[in-house]
């Protein structure tokens, strides 16, 4: 039940998380957590979604902050979604995946193509325009509910609507002190993704250095990918992917009810589901919601099929759609390529020369697996 007193509207709101739209994502971070931890082989159409969903919440609030037509309100709520999904479903090199627990560490090798860089973009541009909204935008830019920029007539909002709550553990001020430390939250993802696009761009040159060798060695089936590494040992990753499940699930509850709650707090009653205000009765809303639900129930009968089924593709089921054979995958168990023992050969496994080196060098190279690429 709701606080009835006086209610507050945003003209966009319903579009933005109306109830069929916060039940498709919902479902959609479910979904992709199934598929993190149960079945891999849905994991790029999982995270190729999450993908999508978070670009267009980034164009949508980068677009209506310049044309004011998001309000405070509208900002927290969709960060709020964001949040749960970079720091609860997203992966850039898969350690929150299952992969790491079946593939060992040669499971990189499975990620740093195009999907990791464009997941790697979008998540920076989301923490930038989090810095700059829970700095600026949430006391200062977009247009305060009640205020005098306000443009909701039908009927007018009260004043007592320009005061912003949110959800952290109980029912807080959204324009106090929890805003810095959402800002520190963001200021930190925008410092590590920024260092990985700058790798990144490092790996780039030494990526078409080593291509231009292998084509020198005529290894012509190698020279479309590149050795990625990572300094994690089985044990370590298998600890890493236990921590993860559990944070992870904890994590995407977390962010559903923050959402809900902060729309109760804020009277945004009118997306809350009803008969006349915004329910799935609706085509924007009946559309997401079942998208959502039905890639959801999708992956349950994938799983369903694994556990109980007797397909013999079963066994085949572990390995993602998106990822190059694992027969393709050499020298990255820690041994030497036979080939490298040869005096004219090419240079041995990264993973070989990153085991070997000091804690430092293996922690780093598990976070920017990029710089695998230059450990000699």
């Amino acid at each position: 039940a709701h606080d009835a007193s006086f209610e507050c509207q945003s003209q966009f709101a319903t579009d933005y998380y109306g109830l069929g739209v916060r039940l498709g994502v919902y479902f959609a971070w479910l979904g992709s957590y199934l598929a993190n931890t149960i079945l891999p082989s849905e994991f790029g159409a999982a995270m190729d979604t999450s993908t999508i969903f978070l670009l267009t919440l980034l164009i949508a609030m980068t677009n209506d902050s310049r044309t004011k037509g998001l309000t405070q309100v509208d900002g927290l709520v969709l960060m709020h979604l964001c949040g749960g999904t970079v720091f609860g479903v997203l992966s850039l090199w898969g350690y929150r995946t299952r992969l790491y627990r079946i593939h060992g560490p040669k499971a990189v090798r499975m990620f740093g193509g195009f999907g990791t860089h464009i997941r790697l973009a979008v998540s920076l541009a989301v923490s930038v325009f989090g810095f700059w909204f829970w700095l600026y935008g949430i006391n200062k830019y977009l247009t305060e509910l009640g205020g005098p920029n306000d443009d909701q007539s039908d009927p007018p909002n009260p004043p007592e609507c320009g005061t912003l709550y949110t959800f952290f553990f109980a029912k807080i001020r959204a324009d106090g002190p929890i805003r810095y430390y959402y800002a520190v939250v963001c200021a930190t993802c925008i410092l590590y993704f920024g260092i990985m696009f700058l790798v990144s761009s490092l790996a780039g040159v030494v990526s078409f250095e080593n291509v231009k060798g292998l084509v020198g060695f005529k290894r012509w089936s190698n020279t479309n990918r590149s050795k990625y590494a990572t300094g994690f040992t089985d044990k370590e990753l298998n600890w890493i992917y236990t921590f993860l499940r559990i944070g992870n699930l904890f994590w995407l509850l977390f962010s559903a009810v923050t959402v809900e709650c902060t729309l109760n707090f804020n009277h945004i009653h009118g997306v809350l589901g009803g008969k006349h205000d915004g329910g799935l009765q609706l085509p924007s809303q009946l559309l997401p919601f079942l998208v959502g639900l039905f890639s959801f129930l999708r992956i349950c009968y994938q799983i369903f099929k694994i556990k109980w089924g007797e397909s013999p593709e079963n066994e085949a089921a572990a390995t993602p759609i998106t990822a190059e054979p694992l027969s393709r995958i050499d020298d990255e168990d820690g041994e030497v390529d036979p080939e490298s023992s040869q005096p004219n050969g090419p240079p041995r496994s990264n993973s070989y020369n990153v085991a070997r080196r000091s804690l430092a060098v293996r922690l780093l190279v598990s976070w920017l697996p990029w710089l695998g690429l230059v450990v000699h």
